[in-house]
């Protein structure tokens, strides 16, 4: 299931976008012959700065049988009407402020350098744009491929996480060839409507809340008495749940195994805590280290593996911990690197479960039935394997259908939705449920979604419930 990449850069046109001009003049050159001087090839040589301003009038003057210097004056006289579409221009402004720096703003525009040099103090008073993409200095123009490309390097941003906007249909079929989500300008209004859907979109608003405190390193997860726990499994949770979000990108350094804690352990005694299966697994799906060793770690994880199939879910044989739904993740691990086989028993347990319904008051560490549910499916979607697919799919879809219209909290929703969808499930009411817990800055409240085995207490993450909650809308 793909996930929806978020808007990262509007591109605007300046001409005809942002700037209105007149190509009436009191030369005897009519309106449409300027227009068809804008078309010509020497204009668009001019344009990508290949020849001399004198040289495009000269050649100008030749195929339309006007003198230079009047093609100059009527020039001069279009450039002197030029008029910003303060509207739009008004717009923009107002789109900048609501992204609060998560977006870049960029124009792109069949410009010389010339005649850029007569908008740019307009331009620089606005105080809308990151970046400016002219031909006149990029030495190629819209519709080419190679203009488009160039703007997406400079950025470093893929074709999907960008808007543009231009009045020429043309631009907007190449800009959309490569994947760039492109939009016509025919009046004012209908792309300030566009502008102000995205913007208000729960799922762009989603991503910018993820972005804003991802890069102030304020994902951390939260204890329902309100203490703060740096956790490993959060981050990664966050990057498996949208591969493409580049906010948050945990690093293997020197580890070999993972700890859930994330630097000094929080409401634990003594402070020292075992490294554990369920991070570790995790962290080898969603950032696979060298090849020997991932192998070397499962291998290391079948010596922690009890007879019923449930894993131990520490490295540690002094905390004999299990959890169903760390069995499940781990064996989901396994799966991913072709050795789920090697954990046959295990598979029968997570389907025992699913038939008895006992994840319905939670596991150990996962108090949930949809969050139990999704890492489950989790595990359906991380294998095609004939066994994996017969003895969970049916069984799996009915209890997913039977969590419709519950109540829950913001991550609940949001892992049921993103299992309805799964399995082609209605749940409008879920969808309407949790548009509605969506916050002011764009997030979605912590939930809790796992909690200590020792004492109950019950941890959330906004981090990874906006997370779930972007990809279930994504889904719909």
């Amino acid at each position: 299931m793909d996930t929806r990449m978020p808007v990262k850069l509007f591109v605007f046109d300046l001409g005809d976008v942002l700037f209105h001009w007149s190509a009436t003049t009191t030369t005897s050159i009519p309106a449409k012959t300027l227009h068809a001087i804008l078309k010509s090839d020497f204009w668009l040589e001019f344009d990508c700065g290949r020849i001399t301003q004198q040289q495009c009038y000269e050649q100008a003057g030749r195929q339309f049988s006007y003198s230079s210097g009047e093609i100059q004056e009527a020039f001069a006289q279009a450039r002197a009407s030029l008029q910003p579409n303060i509207d739009m221009v008004a717009s923009i402004q107002a789109l900048r402020r609501a992204c609060r720096g998560t977006v870049q703003i960029c124009a792109m525009s069949n410009v010389s350098k010339e005649d850029y040099l007569f908008m740019e103090p307009t331009i620089h008073k606005w105080d809308v744009f990151d970046r400016i993409f002219t031909s006149g200095h990029a030495g190629m123009r819209k519709p080419d491929s190679s203009f488009y490309r160039h703007v997406l390097r400079e950025t470093k941003l893929q074709p999907q996480e960008v808007v543009f906007i231009d009045d020429k249909l043309e631009n907007v079929l190449a800009a959309q060839s490569l994947g760039i989500r492109a939009f016509v300008f025919s009046e004012t209004e209908m792309v300030i409507d566009i502008l102000r859907r995205i913007r208000d979109d729960p799922v762009e608003r989603g991503y910018r809340f993820l972005s804003a405190n991802a890069s102030a390193d304020n994902l951390h997860s939260i204890t329902d008495s309100g203490v703060v726990v740096p956790d490993n499994f959060a981050k990664l949770l966050i990057q498996d749940t949208i591969p493409s979000c580049r906010y948050i990108v945990p690093q293997w350094d020197k580890k070999r195994t993972w700890n859930f804690f994330d630097g000094t352990p929080v409401l634990v005694p003594g402070k020292v805590f075992p490294d554990d299966l369920d991070t570790t697994s995790l962290a080898l799906t969603v950032i696979p280290p060298a090849e020997d060793l991932a192998h070397s770690l499962l291998d290391e994880m079948l010596l922690y593996v009890h007879e019923d199939g449930r894993l131990q879910t520490y490295f540690d044989w002094d905390r004999p911990r299990v959890d169903e739904i760390v069995s499940a993740n781990v064996l989901t691990c396994f799966y991913r690197y072709g050795r789920g086989r090697q954990l046959a028993q295990t598979l029968e347990m997570i389907r025992d479960v699913l038939v008895d319904r006992s994840y319905e008051s939670g596991t150990r560490y996962y108090p949930h039935a949809d969050c139990c549910l999704y890492f489950i499916a989790r595990l359906l979607n991380s294998s095609n394997e004939p066994e994996v697919r017969g003895k969970l799919e049916r069984v799996l879809r009915e209890r997913v259908a039977e969590r419709v219209g519950r109540e829950g909290g913001a991550i609940e929703l949001a892992m049921r939705i993103i299992n309805c969808c799964e399995f082609g499930i209605s749940c409008r009411g879920d969808v309407s449920a949790l548009l509605q817990l969506q916050e002011e800055d764009g997030g979605w409240p912590a939930s809790w979604m796992y909690r200590y085995g020792s004492t109950g207490v019950q941890l959330g993450n906004r981090g990874v419930t906006t997370a779930m909650a972007i990809k279930a809308l994504s889904s719909l």
